[in-house]
Formats: structure tokens, C-alpha cells, sequence
């Protein structure tokens, strides 16, 4: 056989693979466009279109559920033992997206037990061609979701459908129900009670640009916002809280066993949230709250929110004299700050306290704070700030000082902070964490000199993590009995 000819019978091989794989494709893909996707945790369902999920604050789907034979359960998304919501989920047809002038994208969804697809070129035009509200026995209709292709559901607003439309994922549309038995309705916001107290689990509003948390419904407090109640309402940019608030649910609330995972923020999406309406400044500090995420602008940087107190822009912020502790996110991405003033009474800062709080030009810390917590005062990610911590006054402006009563500084506690040579440390400090002051790969600051409130030899007793910190460890250290030159601890 010459080489023309063995050539030709290789390309002809080839080919005929090739075309044996992709006529398999073709099958597959065919049988697998019109499969539903019925995802149970427990229980058994009769009806293909529908996704029976467990629940307590808030609902995801279940993708997968893996038992390790030991009774350990685990699922790579959100679910909650109590069966108080209902999903109802149209065939997956095989839809596409046809972009000419405008887009035209397929969606399919569930009307009275029927799978039906309908098309739309934005969310306003797709809410026109769907039934307003559906009934199912037993439930209330709590709205209709896209599902996004990462197993969240985002509602029905324009930016949700930008992004379903973009990634062409999963085109079909859930229909929410809530038990009509355990969920009850307060105008445009679902909740429950438990123990005499009132959680909002939801909203059926995604339109709204504006959101108010009562203080109470039917004279019972309302105390929290659950898990995802309004996740991915991407409208909202105005949110009033009230005094009895307790609680604004985020990731810190693992699932019962034998589960694990985490449940999803409150106002997880919630990007464009630009002002926070409160009446009492010492509830705000007293509530168990997750970071407030906004969008970011064209240099990436978050947006972040203001605080209004009593209508009035909350720029200079003394923390009230009742608080001991400012909680872990109490101020994250506040970016209307300016001025703060922590007062003798604050022994504890916690985690991301002020983190992202990136318009601060200058912070007075009292002289009873032990503990500054990882992230506290972090904004690395914000060009352009200088930050000043004047304590006592007469330091220089560009010097950041720790008072004597800090006893340990966590991680990256001050990274980010702008044009920032200089550091004062009190002699109480014992522990210094990773990038305590700076990422050594990526600083704003070039700390040159640090002047310690204490001698030689308590300064060699200090904790300090190596990691991030060549600045701090190389710099030259002026104690009370002589100097360490930079890298000689």
C-alpha cells in the first residue's frame, strides 16, 4: 500500500468515528431535552413537574444527596427539614436563544399542572405572557423564579433575566408555594411565627425598589429575616429595618444533621441596596447581621451603602456608650462613614466590623478595646483612602496607634490602609495575625518605623504570624529601652 493510499484510508476512519459519536450525542441530547429534573430529599411524588423540597427559612434545590453508609448525609446545596414549600417545575425543553435585533429567548413553566413555553425578549414582557397568580389546594403562590444553572433561584427582574439569558443554563420557570397552614401572608412579604416571634422567609414583590421590615405584625415582634427572603431581589435600593430586629439571617446557619451546608444570606444579590433606613442606632449595633454585598463599579470596587438615622445620613458615627462589643459585620461596606468614635465602654471589635468601610478618615478607639478582630477595619481593595487613627489626638495624622488595652490584633485587621509609615503599638499586645497591616504581594502602606509602648524584651514575647507581615517584621521597632533594627526580632 503506497502512502496516498493509506492516507486516504486513515481520513476515511476518522471520519466514520467521528460521525458514530456525534449521531450518539445527537441521541442522547434528544432523549435528555424533554427529561424533568425531580430532586427529593424525602417523600415520594406522583407527579413529574413537581420538586418536593424540605424547608425552614428558606428553600434551594437539592442536586445531589450522598450517604457515606454511616448515616452521614451530605448535598452540595440548601435544604431544611420542615416541608413548608413546594416547587413546581416545568419540562426542561430543548430551548435556544435567537439573537438578531433583540433577544427572543424560550422559557418554559408550569400552568395548572401542564408544561407550557412561552417567549419573551426582557422580564417585563415575559411577566405580561405569564399567568398573574396560579392555586394549588393547600398552598399559597409565592411567585415565579428563574433557575439560574447554579441551583439558586433568582426571581423574576430584569438583571435575573439578563443573566438567565446570558449563560442560556436552564430556561425553565419554578413556581414557589408556600404551606398555606405554616406560612402566612403581610402584604407583599411572607413569614412565620415561632416562639411568639416573627421571621420574614419571603417576598413576592421582586419589583420593589424599596423594602420596609414592620415592626411587629398582628402584635407579635418581628425578630428576623430568614435565610434567602429575598435573595436575588436585585431592585431593592432602599431597605428600612425596625427596633426589634434580632437577627438578618446570612452563611452562619449550618443545616440539622445529619445535613451538612449552609443556608443562603437574606439579602444574598441584593447589589444595588444603597441606603439602610433605622430609627435606633444601639438596635443596629445589637443585631446579628450579615455583610450587606453591593455591586461593584467599573473598577471593581464595592459600591457599598450609607446609614440613615432618623432620616438623617449617619457620616460621623460615635458607637453608643450601652455597647460592649461591636459585632463581626456591624458597619461592613458602610461606605457613608466618615468620622468614627469608639468610646471607653467597647472592649471587643469583631470580625469585618468596618470592613470595606472605605470613606473613614478618621477613627478615635477608646482606651478599654482588647480585641480587634480579623478583617476589622480591612478596605485593601479601595484606592484612593487615607486613613487616620488619632489616640490619643496628638499623634501624627498619618500614624494608626493601638491602645495598651489591645491584646490581640487579627488578621489583616488594618490591611489596606492608605499612606500609612508609621504604627504605634501598646504594650498589652500579645498576638499579631497574618497581613495584619498590609499583604506583603499586594500593600498600600510601607511601614518603616513602629514604636512600641513597651521595652526589648516584651517585644520579642509578642505572638506576631509570619505571613503577610515582612513590613511589620522588618521595620524598625523603637521601644521604650532602645531600638530593634528592622528584621532582628
Amino acid at each position: 500500500m503506497n502512502a496516498g493510499k493509506a492516507v486516504s484510508l486513515t481520513f476515511i476512519i476518522v471520519f466514520v468515528f467521528a460521525l458514530l459519536v456525534l449521531i450518539g450525542y445527537i441521541i442522547i441530547a434528544g432523549n435528555s431535552a424533554t427529561k424533568t429534573e425531580v430532586f427529593m430529599v424525602k417523600g415520594e411524588t406522583t407527579d413529574k413537574n413537581v420538586v418536593n423540597q424540605s424547608f425552614n427559612d428558606v428553600y434551594d434545590r437539592v442536586t445531589e444527596v450522598e450517604d457515606d453508609g454511616n448515616g452521614n448525609i451530605s448535598v452540595n446545596t440548601i435544604i431544611k427539614p420542615k416541608e413548608d414549600v413546594l416547587i413546581e417545575q416545568a419540562d426542561d425543553y430543548d430551548t435556544m436563544i435567537k439573537k438578531s435585533q433583540k433577544v427572543n429567548a424560550t422559557f418554559t413553566y408550569v400552568d395548572n399542572g401542564k408544561s407550557k413555553a412561552v417567549n419573551a425578549s426582557s422580564c417585563e414582557d415575559l411577566m405580561k405572557k405569564l399567568p398573574k397568580t396560579q392555586t394549588k389546594s393547600g398552598f399559597v403562590f409565592g411567585g415565579y423564579y428563574f433557575n439560574d444553572g447554579q441551583y439558586q433561584d433568582r426571581p423574576l427582574t430584569q438583571k435575573n433575566f439578563e443573566y438567565i439569558v446570558e449563560k442560556n443554563n436552564d430556561m425553565t420557570i419554578s413556581i414557589k408555594w408556600y404551606s398555606a397552614g405554616k406560612i402566612k401572608v403581610y402584604g407583599d412579604l411572607f413569614y412565620q411565627v415561632e416562639n411568639s416571634e416573627i421571621t420574614i422567609i419571603g417576598t413576592k414583590n421582586f419589583a420593589a425598589t424599596e423594602v420596609e421590615i414592620p415592626n411587629a405584625i398582628g402584635g407579635l415582634p418581628v425578630t428576623k429575616v430568614g435565610a434567602g427572603a429575598f435573595n436575588w431581589c436585585t431592585n431593592i435600593t432602599t431597605l428600612t429595618l425596625n427596633n426589634n430586629l434580632k437577627k438578618i439571617a446570612g452563611t452562619d446557619e449550618p443545616l440539622p444533621k445529619p445535613y451538612t451546608g449552609y443556608s443562603v444570606p437574606a439579602f444574598n444579590g441584593c447589589g444595588a441596596i444603597s441606603r439602610i433606613n433605622i430609627s435606633s442606632l444601639e438596635a443596629w449595633c445589637n443585631m446579628d447581621k450579615y455583610p450587606f454585598v453591593t455591586d461593584t463599579n467599573k473598577a471593581g470596587y464595592h459600591i457599598g451603602y450609607s446609614l440613615y438615622v432618623n432620616n438623617k445620613i449617619l457620616m460621623d458615627l460615635t458607637i453608643p456608650s450601652s455597647i460592649k462589643v461591636i459585632k463581626p459585620n456591624c458597619f461592613t461596606n458602610c461606605t457613608g462613614l466618615n468620622n468614627v468614635t469608639i468610646p471607653n465602654s467597647v472592649e471587643r471589635i469583631g470580625a469585618k466590623a468596618f470592613s470595606g468601610c472605605t470613606n473613614i478618615c478618621k477613627l478615635s478607639m477608646g482606651r478599654n478595646v482588647k480585641y480587634i478582630g480579623d478583617s476589622a477595619f480591612e478596605s485593601w481593595f479601595c484606592a484612593g483612602n487615607v486613613f487616620h487613627l488619632l489616640y490619643p489626638n496628638n499623634f501624627p495624622s498619618e500614624a494608626l496607634v493601638i491602645p495598651d488595652s489591645v491584646e490581640e490584633i487579627g488578621n489583616w485587621a488594618f490591611s489596606g490602609t492608605m499612606a500609612l509609615d508609621t504604627v504605634y503599638i501598646g504594650s498589652g499586645v500579645k498576638k499579631i495575625g497574618m497581613c495584619a497591616f498590609g499583604y506583603d504581594w499586594r500593600s498600600f502602606t510601607e511601614i518603616t518605623d513602629i514604636y512600641y509602648n513597651g521595652t526589648k524584651k516584651q517585644w520579642k514575647k509578642i505572638d506576631i504570624n509570619k505571613t503577610g507581615n515582612n513590613q511589620l517584621i522588618n521595620a524598625t521597632i523603637h521601644c521604650k529601652d532602645g531600638v530593634i533594627e528592622g528584621g532582628q526580632k
